[in-house]
């Protein structure tokens, strides 16, 4: 059974949909309105994912598992929000980014290129993650930092203020970088394909139920 359907209301003119619920759900109830997109293949219909007030989810991005998008957030181009993530605020997530597992981003964030944002990680402020780079395990990133290239950011680290992380070879672990000046190479890590990753979350069935 479907759990929502498009109503036939556009978004300023755009091809956009108004979606509603058809059964409960997680927080969401049947005929409660959602956000806006384009095609079923924006958001899935299986498990608890929703779009919720102005958010926007639109060409060939995907919302899929227990992923949420809320406020006036936007996922676009071949943009992915999967797993128990949440993408709110007037963040924005396009290009080839991928937001999945536990991580949050918000604010005026934006995730984008090929940038993947995972584990329990943190993205807000006006930050910009793009390029190759890679943040995951218990990092946050905010404020205006920028990571980029083929930079990982990782472990406990915390990246703010006007602190750059990039080069093909930076890696950042266990590290507070909050000041105005960038963080240059140490080891390179592997990389690791998109499908490859698409498999390996496949796999990780979150248990996380509860909504922030």
């Amino acid at each position: 059974m479907k759990k929502y359907e498009m109503l036939g209301v556009k978004a300023r003119g755009r091809g956009l949909y108004r979606i509603r619920a058809l059964k409960d759900f997680s927080t969401v109830k049947a005929g409660d309105l959602g956000g806006w997109i384009e095609k079923e293949e924006n958001l899935s219909h299986y498990h608890d994912c929703w779009v919720y007030d102005d958010a926007m989810v639109t060409e060939n991005a995907r919302v899929f598992e227990d992923a949420c998008v809320c406020d006036k957030a936007t996922v676009s181009g071949n943009g992915w929000v999967s797993g128990s993530a949440w993408v709110f605020g007037n963040a924005a997530v396009f290009g080839e980014g991928w937001v999945y597992e536990k991580s949050d981003v918000f604010g005026n964030a934006k995730v984008y290129q090929n940038a993947w944002i995972f584990g329990n990680s943190r993205v807000f402020g006006d930050t910009r993650i793009y390029g190759n780079a890679r943040v995951y395990e218990n990092a946050f990133i905010y404020e205006n930092a920028k990571v980029y290239k083929n930079a990982r950011v990782f472990g406990e680290s915390r990246v703010r203020n006007n602190t750059s992380v990039y080069d093909s070879t930076t890696e950042v672990a266990e590290a507070w970088a909050s000041s105005k000046r960038s963080v240059m190479p140490a080891p390179k890590l592997g990389t690791v394909s998109r499908e490859a990753s698409k498999r390996a979350v496949k796999k990780v069935v979150s248990s996380r139920k509860e909504k922030k």
